[in-house]
């Protein structure tokens, strides 16, 4: 008679299955619809003034442009650009800035693109300045709402070696927003008329046909009296 082989113990199996699922790779996971009413839209925002301190620079940190797996990045923001917000960043985005001279020195050191421990040591350091604005991205917006995006203006305000500091604003009109004024009515110009010269041709003007008239009639009168 064969006798079989010993089964494992079901906790042995458990902890066999349990450590196979955690060497697998997590499943995808697709972003689910949007709330009944409203849409997805992109986020951006734009910092205006920075071009009236050339000596520095703004900076945005963490910051990520991926709408899938999240990532830890930085960006330079210029001024006056929109700045796309992905809708994965691991914390949330704040704004920084530093002396370019001190940024251009810092990034010339780096072979690659910034690690996230690089780039948490350098915010981290003493030559980065706090602006002291956090962002407050959003992704979606009214299903009725005619925009695509959400974009936030902030000003400078103060920048310097020791002090950085911005104002929320409202979007700044552009051109094609000014009110567009109709022209103003204007009085017809007086025609001047020429003067005249010796070139210039003249018409006479027409004798009036009450004088003729009684001239004629004495001549008949006259014919008359010398018949008789």
């Amino acid at each position: 008679m064969r006798r079989l082989a010993p089964r494992p113990p079901r906790l042995l199996l458990a902890l066999l299955l349990g450590a196979s699922a955690a060497l697998l790779p997590p499943p995808a996971r697709a972003d689910l619809p949007p709330p009944e009413g409203t849409k997805f839209v992109s986020y951006r925002f734009v910092v205006h003034g920075s071009a009236a301190f050339p000596d520095h620079v703004v900076l945005v940190f963490p910051w990520s442009l991926s709408d899938g797996a999240p990532t830890t990045e930085y960006k330079l923001v210029p001024d006056g650009e929109p700045v796309r917000v992905g809708r994965r960043v691991m914390a949330t985005p704040h704004l920084h800035a530093m002396r370019k001279a001190d940024h251009d020195e810092w990034r010339a050191g780096i072979e690659r693109y910034p690690t996230p421990e690089a780039l948490e040591q350098l915010f981290a350091g003493p030559k980065v300045i706090d602006c002291g604005v956090d962002l407050n991205p959003r992704f979606s917006l009214e299903s009725s709402d005619p925009s695509d995006e959400i974009v936030d203006h902030f000003r400078v305000t103060a920048l310097s070696d020791t002090a950085c500091a911005l104002e929320s604003i409202e979007a700044p009109a552009t051109p094609t927003d000014a009110p567009v004024r109709a022209p103003e009515p204007r009085e017809p110009a007086e025609v001047a008329t020429p003067p005249e010269t010796e070139s210039s041709c003249r018409v006479a003007s027409p004798v009036p046909a009450a004088p003729l008239a009684l001239l004629a009639f004495g001549a008949l009168l006259l014919a008359r009296r010398r018949r008789a």
